[in-house]
């Protein structure tokens, strides 16, 4: 259990133990437990409640009457998304009499979930048990957590099926039990299966990776991951049987996004003159994320119905498109063709989007759709803007300015956490006494540092927007990198301090 762990630390020959009370750790597991119940009693009190509005209208969900009625027809021919939080959305729909509050309920317990694993990760990586309490408390607790916890979208589940994983990961390298390694593969299953930028590739190796640390029992491993890796393989072969993409997001969301790169920093002069000379249509002209399906009428015809309501329907009943349907399909490949024609005129011009997105990357987590202008957000806003302003540095700016610059505190936070935590990794690898408890430590936080960059990179090179809210995904592992460094900061500090004390001489008169 994380309350077993000590802390040891040594400068200059002087080593000093922190110990810790076989107790001590559930202590604070019950004190964290009651500040999470009573921070969502005081927001339920403000008014926050689930936001269902995005089942209706994202075009990540298949439409709610499809849900309803055509559930598994329409998750098979589901192209552009993983199955998995569709299946969830639909089963509730068709099965809960007041889909409300059982959204509400779920939502509790996955923030419950985060809660612990943030905090039980923290203390089995060595972090003194107070300063885990403190920041697992404040993470779970805040207005942005909270927010996010009741939108009813995918990036809460990623967030918080990933701070499980990292928190069975080194139990699992530590204790060697079947279950740890079970709750880990099941828990990137979660990801992989409702998020389709952690895809096949990524679960292997992870998995991989895994299995080759506890080498050792390696059999364990191996038949934790089956189940979860079969299932998620199901998805990628179906997808190229029936449609030829291995990779979900492949034939829309990818084409859509290079499209937009080019949109943003093409010059529009040669737009204008690659149109005249017929090289490419008109369709660059219609913004990608923002345009009225019927604008593409007359550049891409409507292909004859399939009998299939998930293809054959390009807008939804509440009035938002269906990217899933054939149509969108041929209007995301004239997107791309027009794209590429431009890109071969322009070299380099889908990088210069690059820079925007690191500053996008940077902003406040709530400083996107739909926290702009959505009830919860509305109801927390006084404490909101405080607790944004100060979280991101910029809490003597004029909150009335209009300032949508980027968060100074992140611009030197994030890079410090990645380097400070690469740091204790390797340090973690180069001792000489390899113990099991030294090689959780280190392999967690290289898992802890992989998804960072992963999830940074990914959604930096290749997504036109909302970088702020991907990155939400892995901000527990900002959080747990913080802990990690302050207590190595603290207990370097202490054992300096003990150093530099006098040594009373053993001939000194009493």
């Amino acid at each position: 259990m994380p309350s077993e762990i000590t802390q040891t630390g040594s400068t200059q020959g002087i080593r000093f133990r922190l110990p810790r009370g076989p107790c001590d750790g559930k202590l604070w597991f019950i004190l964290l437990a009651l500040v999470f119940a009573a921070s969502r009693l005081i927001y339920f009190g403000a008014g926050v409640r689930p936001d269902t509005e995005p089942i209706g209208t994202y075009w990540q969900y298949i439409d709610p009457s499809l849900l309803k009625d055509h559930l598994w027809q329409s998750l098979l021919y589901l192209r552009e998304q993983p199955p998995g939080f569709n299946l969830y959305l639909g089963l509730v729909l068709k099965m809960a009499t007041h889909p409300e509050a059982v959204f509400f309920v779920i939502d509790l317990s996955m923030g419950f979930a985060l809660a612990f694993s943030l905090m039980a990760v923290m203390m089995g990586l060595g972090v003194a048990n107070w300063l885990a309490f403190l920041l697992a408390a404040l993470f779970t607790s805040s207005p942005i957590t909270v927010l996010y916890e009741n939108w009813v979208f995918y990036e809460y589940p990623v967030m918080a099926a990933l701070t499980v994983a990292a928190w069975a990961m080194e139990r699992y390298i530590r204790a060697a039990r079947f279950r740890h390694a079970l709750v880990f593969f099941l828990s990137l299953a979660v990801v992989a299966s409702v998020r389709g930028v952690y895809h096949l590739s990524w679960f292997l190796l992870l998995g991989c990776a895994l299995i080759w640390v506890t080498r050792d029992h390696w059999k364990k491993g191996v038949l934790a991951a089956a189940i979860p890796a079969l299932l998620i393989g199901a998805f990628y072969v179906k997808n190229y049987v029936m449609f030829g993409d291995l990779i979900p997001g492949q034939q829309v969301y990818r084409k859509m996004n290079y499209g937009a790169f080019i949109q943003q920093q093409a010059p529009v002069e040669t737009l204008k003159r690659l149109e005249r000379e017929g090289r490419i249509s008109g369709i660059l002209e219609i913004p990608v994320l923002e345009a009225d399906t019927s604008q593409y009428a007359q550049l891409v015809p409507q292909p004859p119905p399939t009998g299939i309501p998930m293809l054959d329907i390009w807008q939804k009943p509440s009035g938002y498109d269906n990217w899933n349907s054939i149509w969108r399909s041929k209007i995301a490949d004239l997107y791309y063709r027009d794209a590429q024609v431009v890109a071969r005129e322009c070299p380099g011009c889908v990088w210069e989007q690059v820079p925007a997105n690191v500053q996008s990357y940077l902003l406040p987590a709530t400083d996107v759709f739909p926290f702009d202008d959505s009830p919860n957000s509305n109801s927390l806003r006084p404490f909101l803007s405080w607790y944004e302003r100060i979280t991101s540095g910029e809490l003597f700016l004029d909150p009335n300015s209009g300032h949508d610059a980027i968060a100074w505190l992140n611009v030197f936070l994030f890079p410090a956490c990645l380097i400070g935590g690469l740091a204790l990794a390797v340090l973690g690898f180069s001792r000489q006494a390899w113990s099991a408890e030294s090689r959780a430590r280190s392999a967690t936080i290289l898992f802890l540092l992989f998804n960072i960059a992963y999830d940074s990179t990914v959604t930096i090179l290749f997504s036109v927007g909302d970088h702020n809210r991907y990155r939400e995904e892995v901000a527990p592992f900002y959080v747990v990198l913080i802990g990690l460094l302050a207590n190595a900061t603290w207990i370097r500090l202490r054992a300096r301090r003990r150093a530099l004390r006098p040594v009373p001489r053993e001939d000194a008169v009493c």
